[in-house]
């Protein structure tokens, strides 16, 4: 029976609608369903009334019931636009709200800005690792030095350069060692390869073995350099829009924003007016894996709003209903719940202060409930009741807070993935748009970025293009009885 009700519902809805809204909203209310249940002691009396019913009234049940998941899914599809720009930050900039809106652009401006500084100290390193290493000496194009330094002074040098190498930080460039190096080797030069002391051998073998050494840590240092700009730059491309566009309030919108941006910057063209010209036209393969990469994300935001707006109360509610908020089956499904969402947080922001606080709510609430398992409530606390349900609050609120958040996290990580699709479909495959509409496509960058220009403004406000900016193409040759091909007549 619920096979069969399902089996329509899935041919009602599309696939992505199926896993990004019905299936989390049936989820959902049952679990809500459930829980309430739970929280009155009706479940086994809600299971016994269900059993003796007639198979028509639970199959009307079953029908009402997805009746209404289908209703609400309906409604909250609806809404999906205005869910895409809560998440990314499209927030009011006038009234009591927009002091978050500015708050969160300012955060987002900071971190943008202190990427953007981490780029800069990071290439000036890195030219100065590449220009240590350019100076690095070249083996036997080192002559004998003017100056001639003690043996002590030499075997001081050798001890010093030995000892940097051993110490050194992967991404130290040793600056000025290139040069000491360079030194020493004039020093030695006159008994490489002619000398028979000893002495002097060992003086070389060491110095060998340090320079060789010295050159793999340069090269090593300006490679290391290079990944970590690399990767800031990666930050600065996939996370933010590039200046002067000021930062959204959100991750996900300034992640969504970069990636409207980027056809724009690159290539001239307007993505919201071009967007909806290239989807009829995009591959299978390349537009399936667009709506995928769009659904992963929508799922999250779903679960994270669902979570957060609806989960807060529900849990509110169960911790005041439950009878007896004492009994050790609540308490160590709360405080397990409550490991389980701290490592969570750790796992996805254990770098910033929302793991900190998060541990200082979860063991502050966390108190009443191990005290009273561990039967010493009564002489601790006095009004035991009071104090366990406000612990229980405290700890249910966190969870649910830290769960939405959490699923957020992954929207983000979601969002990354579905802006570099965008971009990649707008890198590959902008020209499809030209030739659906017959125009010829651009000889270099330049054409191109007057093409898209003159072609965005004529489509999005009727702006006429001057006079060769919007070519058509040539007709395409049609192929004649005889199997020559042959122009195609004008008109």
């Amino acid at each position: 029976m619920f096979t069969t009700v399902l089996k329509e519902v899935s041919g009602f809805f599309d696939r992505r609608a199926l896993a990004t809204v019905f299936f989390p909203s049936l989820v959902f209310w049952t679990g809500a369903a459930l829980t309430a249940g739970l929280a009155e002691h009706r479940t086994g009396q809600g299971a016994r009334v269900w059993a003796h019913q007639p198979g028509v009234v639970q199959a009307g049940i079953v029908v009402g019931w997805i009746a209404f998941v289908v209703f609400w899914s309906l409604l909250w599809q609806a809404a999906g636009a205005a869910l895409d720009r809560l998440f990314q930050g499209y927030w009011p900039q006038e009234g009591p709200l927009s002091v978050l809106t500015r708050r969160g652009s300012r955060r987002h401006a900071r971190a943008r800005q202190n990427l953007i500084a981490r780029d800069r100290e990071l290439e000036q390193e890195e030219i100065a690792a590449a220009a240590e290493r350019a100076a690095f000496p070249e083996p036997g194009a080192v002559a004998a030095a003017m100056v001639v330094w003690s043996a002590e002074r030499i075997d001081a040098e050798l001890d010093a350069l030995e000892t940097v190498l051993r110490l050194r930080i992967t991404s130290d460039p040793l600056p000025g060692w290139s040069t000491r190096c360079r030194d020493l080797a004039e020093q030695l030069a006159p008994h490489s390869g002619t000398t028979q002391d000893e002495t002097w051998k060992r003086r070389l073998e060491r110095f060998a073995v340090a320079a060789d050494e010295l050159a793999h840590a340069l090269e090593e240092a300006e490679l290391a350099l290079r990944e970590q700009r690399s990767t800031v730059q990666q930050q600065l491309f996939l996370r933010y829009p590039q200046p002067p566009v000021k930062p959204l309030p959100t991750s996900l919108g300034n992640i969504v924003r970069a990636a409207e941006q980027h056809p724009r910057v690159r290539y001239g063209l307007d993505p919201v007016v071009i967007w909806s010209r290239l989807q009829p036209v995009l591959p299978a393969d390349d537009a399936d894996a667009v709506r995928k990469a769009k659904a992963s994300l929508d799922l999250l935001c779903t679960l994270a709003a669902y979570i957060g707006l609806f989960g807060l109360p529900l849990a509110v509610w169960v911790a005041f209903r439950v009878p007896d908020p004492g009994r050790p089956a609540l308490l160590w499904a709360a405080l397990g719940s409550a490991g389980v969402c701290a490592v969570g947080t750790w796992s996805t922001a254990h770098r910033s202060k929302l793991w900190l606080l998060t541990l200082l709510l979860f063991g502050t609430s966390a108190v009443p409930l191990v005290l009273t398992l561990t039967n010493h409530s009564t002489e601790l606390l006095g009004t035991r009741t009071g104090v366990l349900r406000l612990g229980l609050v405290t700890l249910f609120g966190t969870e649910i807070v830290t769960l939405s958040l959490i699923a957020y996290r992954g929207a983000v990580q979601a969002g990354i993935t579905f802006a570099e699709k965008v971009r990649s479909t707008f890198d590959l495959h902008r020209s499809r748009v030209l030739e659906g509409m017959s125009l010829r496509t651009p000889s270099d960058l330049a054409e191109e970025r007057r093409t898209w220009a003159a072609l965005c403004a004529f489509l999005y406000r009727g702006a006429l293009p001057d006079v060769g900016t919007l070519q058509y193409a040539e007709p395409a040759p049609t192929c004649c009885a005889n199997g020559q091909a042959q122009a195609a007549p004008p008109g």
